[in-house]
């Protein structure tokens, strides 16, 4: 029997069991000193040194590519900020998030 395997079905399957994971993982890292992040990590490290098929993941290499991926990252982690924080919605009680936003994301563009 012979695997057909799709890229782009494949992608999708990675992002699937991301989504899953990012899920299910809070419940199951409660009582345990890891984080999502230390997990994700690690199965990224597990996953580049064990399938030889991956890509190199130069960031030199790929700079274009690394750059708008890290940009997201950037986004998506300050708006997770912004909406763990359980505050008013006023220009005072939000002045954490507003320097978040017009200092540290500015900043991580460059």
């Amino acid at each position: 029997m012979v695997l057909m395997v799709d890229g782009v079905g494949v992608v999708y399957a990675a992002v699937g069991l991301a989504a899953l994971a990012a899920a299910l993982l809070p419940r199951l890292l409660g009582r345990v000193p890891l984080s999502m992040p230390m997990v994700f990590l690690a199965v990224g490290l597990l996953a580049f040194g064990l399938i030889d098929s991956l890509p190199d993941p130069d960031p030199r290499q790929h700079g274009v590519f690394a750059s708008h991926l890290t940009e997201a990252c950037v986004i998506i982690s300050l708006m997770g900020a912004g909406l763990a924080l359980n505050r008013a919605v006023s220009w005072r009680g939000w002045m954490t998030t507003w320097r978040l936003l017009a200092i540290v994301m500015p900043l991580c563009m460059l």
